[in-house]
């Protein structure tokens, strides 16, 4: 790694004549020696003058005194102070990159003007010096530490989610299904995450996923979108407050808009809405799909978040892009009898779901999932439920073991199961989680322990009313603990999906966005 020097050949020299040599601490030569001078490194920082260093690199008992930062990049040294660069790596003992844009990925690179650098692989397999990123997946690092929690850094200098075992197979068709809660707390949201669709459109139309100005991904070839609400009706049931009769909207893809002033239609044709950024405004798109987002309240006040959303996406039959072992999970029907009816991929909503694409689940909701396997919990005359308010019941008994939900199992294995890989697979929510554990930008993995031992993600029922205390709130209303949203989205990451967490309590909807195109710009094609 080193080269030669007039000042180590003249030392030799110098040696050779003087026959010094001898055991350590007694080489014939005194401290504080010049530059080029002999020196014995027995003396330790004293056996130079101030400004140089003793260069006993392989352990000689005497050795030729250098200036400080005199080492360039690749040489040999044992202290930051001997490099150029002001960086020496201990481990390979040589001095870290700082005057070539090449590097030795065994050396890695020195900061400039205290910004850590990484040396990390282009498109044409040559190892670069690069500015670290945020830590987030696919930013460039130097070794784990340079990674958020739960990421490592892998061999080609990027953070990747840790254990996994292959790395994303990029792919640049997008489909993205947004579950909207359409329940009567929920107008300010639906105006705030209308506000945010057409920035997001744009981002994974440009491939500028953190809205920085500068692409950080290819962009999206192709972005089918779909939405659909959590109402799935009262089944048999009449005479049950805001949810009628029989399944509601059923994870039905909305092909309407309660708006009609331009560019909102009554109706559209599909309710697959199709956009390709090469051939139409990114804008426009983001606004179409706003007024379809924008869909009012007065929905079921018994929200299934979980059920609507995977029934919107079930095909019939397991098919050559699903999972090994897949088998479709099949829903219940009006009259409330249990796996009864098949989910809608290839039927209702036909055409939204593709075999190449990264699948991509949204959900905007300010209560917890209450997605039932037993529609008596909505009814105020059942026995097995007497004495516990209409508002408390799903709470009270979100215990599968009572019977009545789902259970988290059905939810994890029924979204990752719709992809051959799961990390093409990225689950969201933006729900009531307590902004003070909100996971930061950049963290790939949620700390979802730390969520649920929150104080405020307790169920507490409200000793003034019938109704539970919120978990989070702000001027635009009030939130309430999404458990069993945590709960599987904690269950997806666990299986290799990406999963992004962010609070409804937030006073607008960038940060859950720049959340969401983080998990997305990590699955689409590197620039």
């Amino acid at each position: 790694m080193s080269i030669d020097r007039g000042g180590w050949a003249l030392a030799a020299a110098w040696l050779w004549i003087s026959g010094c040599g001898g055991a350590e601490g007694d080489c014939g030569v005194g401290p504080v020696q010049l530059v080029t001078q002999p020196c014995c490194p027995s003396y330790g920082v004293d056996a130079c003058v101030d400004g140089a260093f003793c260069a006993a690199f392989d352990g000689r008992t005497i050795a030729p005194c250098l200036g400080e930062g005199s080492r360039l990049d690749g040489e040999t040294c044992f202290a930051d102070n001997h490099c150029a660069s002001m960086s020496c790596n201990t481990t390979a003992g040589a001095c870290r990159t700082i005057l070539s844009l090449t590097c030795d990925r065994a050396i890695g690179c020195a900061p400039i003007s205290g910004m850590p650098r990484a040396c990390t692989q282009n498109d044409d397999g040559v190892f670069e010096c690069t500015a670290v990123g945020s830590g987030g997946v696919a930013s460039p690092c130097g070794a784990d530490t340079d990674c958020a929690a739960g990421l490592g850094c892998d061999p080609t200098g990027r953070c990747v989610v840790t254990g996994m075992i292959e790395p994303v197979e990029p792919r640049d068709e997008l489909d993205l299904l947004i579950l909207v809660d359409n329940s009567n707390s929920m107008s300010e949201e639906q105006v705030i995450l209308v506000q945010e669709l057409p920035f997001l459109v744009e981002a994974l139309a440009t491939g500028d996923t953190d809205r920085d100005g500068v692409p950080d991904v290819q962009p999206v070839r192709s972005l089918h979108v779909g939405v659909v609400t959590p109402d799935m009706g009262a089944g048999p049931n009449s005479g049950i407050p805001t949810c009628a009769r029989g399944l509601g909207d059923d994870g039905v893809m909305r092909a309407r808009s309660r708006l009609t002033s331009t560019p909102c239609m009554a109706t559209y044709p599909s309710n697959v809405f199709e956009f390709e950024p090469a051939g139409g405004s990114a804008s426009l798109f983001g606004a179409t799909i706003g007024c379809a987002a924008n869909i009012g309240t007065g929905g079921c006040g018994f929200e299934q978040q979980l059920e609507a959303s995977l029934k919107a996406v079930t095909p019939v039959n397991a098919e050559s892009w699903t999972g090994a072992g897949y088998v479709p999970p099949l829903f219940l029907n009006g009259d409330g009898d249990v796996d009864a009816l098949a989910g809608h991929a290839d039927r209702d909503n036909a055409g939204f779901l593709r075999s190449s694409s990264i699948l991509a689940v949204l959900l905007v909701t300010d209560e917890e999932d209450c997605s039932v396997s037993d529609y008596g919990l909505f009814v105020s005359t059942d026995s097995r439920f007497a004495g516990v308010p209409l508002n408390l019941r799903c709470s009270e008994f979100s215990d599968p073991e009572d019977g009545v939900v789902y259970p988290i199992s059905r939810y994890v294995d029924g979204f990752v199961g719709l992809r051959a890989r799961p990390e093409h697979l990225v689950f969201a929510a933006i729900a009531g989680i307590p902004p003070e554990v909100e996971p930061p930008l950049g963290v790939a993995i949620p700390d979802f322990d730390r969520i649920l031992a929150h104080p405020d993600m307790a169920v507490r029922p409200n000793p003034e009313g019938t109704n539970l205390l919120p978990s989070c709130s702000t001027t635009n209303g009030v939130a309430y603990p999404p458990i069993r949203i945590v709960r599987v989205a904690q269950g997806l990451a666990d299986r290799g999906a990406g999963v992004s967490l962010s609070s409804i309590c937030s006073e607008d909807f960038q940060t859950p966005m720049r959340s969401l195109l983080a998990q997305l710009g990590a699955r689409l094609p590197p620039l």
